[in-house]
């Protein structure tokens, strides 16, 4: 029986979780700063209204829409001023808002956004007015906002999922001084601010709450600011800062502080461990992907691998509306059946001690995504790999499985996708453009290396798709847009995630435990068998955006039937893909 497990969960924490699969995806889509490259612009005279219940997409993708030169002056602008407007239930589809412009877009009810990217913020970028209900901006930037980038001047909530922002002075703001005020809520998930005063700002004397999970932050003076409002238009007053009880609840920030500083007050989370020493590079991050890992339960230094992982799972799901338990590191603190360690994982002498005691590792301690596409990604995900490498070679730790990725082949992330034959499998060409992925090429080649040296490791590198909780969290992606169809579709449900890992790093992976015996390195594609969209036909996509590439014999496209091909992972690991929300296949 496998007794002791380490698992690295972030850039600097090596964590072991008592079985809570919380239903979070592993892999997001990702906040990006590269802003779209307009085809055109359209300088209006007027706002354009997009009337209730439609949706505006413009011809060319990405075009950039302004109000001409000298429009961004001083002072408040108004409706009038605006680039859209958006009536009750209107969406917005993938332009450019260029500088020279002052409002904006004005939603006066509910709204979508999706892919809406602002230059250059004159004042404000995104103005919601509707009286209760929710509006969401999904996927989209703004850089250069002298004061807010989404201010909310209705009532009901907004959602705002993987939006990049910099240089700006709130990401989101209450309005503080409206005539008449509401009692607001604000929920930001998977985004990326970049040198700001404020993320948040809501008005705590009016009830106002704000959620922000899973968001990174660099440079940003104050994560959520507290105040109190007023209906007389003056200007309100600070009142404190969250995360609290009282307003703010925050899950899963990461908040980089460079060497010669540490993390304040306001850029922490709910769980707040001892600081680490300033001269090494800190990183929070406590979403855990390691709650999804099954049953770690009583005994051991690193925590003891229950027989019956996937029956001993506790449910702790994030609630539809977008509400969550409490935060998985959190719960780790209080549960006596493991130790948490919190650890710079770029000194290989801390990774050699974290790893002291362990029979085996399960490593997913990096950067999830290109980052500035430069440096930092490449360089934390190549280094952490090869020190937790390394340190299980000097210890005699055996069974290895890391977090390798599907941006081992041009995927999303890079600027042009490049498929050489249908299914994919582990014999597909890695040809990556980007750091994100080249650092997973490298992750692989390292593990490679290490085995020659030490042929009793076994090294697993699961390449994994858009981790998610739910099939149609992946599937409600456009089908036509050109990252879904980067993506091939996929998804892979996380409990399965959770379930390739246990089988990586068990001591039972012979032919009783479905799968073989074997020593090396070897990488797998860990993704569904079936694209996400239950709508769409595989064949008829892949004749829309792929079709010089060829298809293998003996491989049929057609209906939800996916573009990879996980036989290595049956063969190997005895691992096929289940989705909790699909029934079984008869046996």
């Amino acid at each position: 029986m496998l007794k002791h497990i380490l698992v690295s969960l972030t850039l600097s924490a090596a964590a072991v979780f008592a079985a809570n699969p919380a239903h979070r995806r592993i892999e997001r889509r990702a906040a990006t700063n590269v802003f779209p490259t307009p085809p055109t612009t359209s300088t209006l005279s007027s706002p354009i209204t997009v009337k209730a219940g439609q949706s505006f997409t413009p011809p060319q993708a990405y075009t950039r829409y302004e109000r001409g030169a000298g429009t961004c002056g001083s002072g408040e602008g108004g409706q009038a001023d605006a680039v859209f407007i958006l009536e009750e239930g209107a969406t917005l589809n993938r332009v450019v808002i260029g500088k020279n412009q002052m409002e904006g877009v004005h939603c006066l009810g509910q709204c979508t956004i999706n892919y809406v990217f602002f230059e250059d913020v004159c004042e404000d970028a995104i103005t919601i007015k509707q009286t209760s209900g929710v509006s969401r901006i999904n996927f989209g930037g703004a850089k250069g906002a002298s004061d807010k980038i989404v201010q909310h001047n209705g009532g009901g909530k907004v959602i705002i999922n993987s939006f990049y922002a910099e240089n700006f002075g709130k990401l989101y703001r209450s309005c503080g001084n409206c005539k008449t005020q509401y009692k607001r809520s604000v929920e930001i998930n998977d985004s990326w601010a970049v040198s700001g005063l404020n993320l948040v700002g809501i008005n705590s004397n009016f009830g106002d709450t704000a959620t922000i999970r899973r968001q990174k932050a660099s440079n940003v003076k104050v994560i959520c600011q507290k105040f109190t409002g007023n209906n007389s238009g003056k200007e309100p007053s600070q009142n404190g800062s969250g995360p609290d009880s009282a307003g703010h609840q925050v899950v899963g920030i990461d908040v980089v502080t460079r060497p010669s500083s540490t993390p304040s007050e306001d850029s922490t989370s709910t769980l707040k461990p001892p600081s680490p020493s300033p001269s090494t590079w800190f990183r929070r991050s406590p979403k855990s992907l390691l709650a999804n890992l099954a049953a770690l339960v009583t005994n051991g230094r690193c925590g003891q691998l229950s027989s019956s992982v996937e029956k001993g799972q506790q449910e702790d799901r994030e609630e539809e509306d977008g509400g969550a338990k409490e935060d998985p590191l959190a719960q780790a603190h209080k549960n006596p059946n493991f130790t948490f360690h919190r650890a710079d994982l770029s000194d290989f002498n801390v990774a050699l001690e974290v790893l002291k005691g362990c029979d085996a590792v399960i490593h997913l301690a990096g950067a999830p995504n290109p980052g500035d596409y430069k440096v930092e990604t490449h360089n934390m995900n190549v280094v952490l790999s090869w020190n937790v490498l390394r340190a299980c070679a000097e210890l005699g730790i055996t069974r290895i499985a890391q977090a390798s990725s599907v941006n081992v082949l041009t995927m999303p992330y890079s600027a042009k996708a490049i498929f050489h034959y249908f299914p994919i499998d582990e014999n597909h060409p890695c040809e990556p453009d980007e750091p994100y992925g080249l650092s997973k090429v490298i992750m692989e080649t390292q593990a490679a290396t290490i085995v020659r040296r030490y042929p009793k490791m076994r090294v697993a590198s699961l390449r994994l798709s858009w981790s998610v909780p739910h099939r149609s969290q992946s599937g409600s992606r456009d089908p036509q847009d050109m990252w879904t169809a980067k993506d091939l579709w996929g998804y892979v449900h996380e409990e399965s995630v959770a379930d390739a890992f246990l089988r990586a790093v068990s001591p039972n992976l012979g032919p009783a435990g479905g799968g073989k015996t074997w020593t090396g390195h070897e990488a797998f594609f860990i993704t569904a068998p079936e694209i996400a969209s239950l709508d769409q036909d595989s064949k008829a996509l892949k004749e829309q955006f792929w079709k010089d590439v060829p298809v293998r014999d003996g491989w049929e496209l057609g209906g939800t039937k996916g573009f990879f091909d996980c036989s290595k992972a049956k063969e190997y690991l005895g691992w096929v893909h289940r989705d909790p929300d699909v029934p079984a296949p008869p046996s």
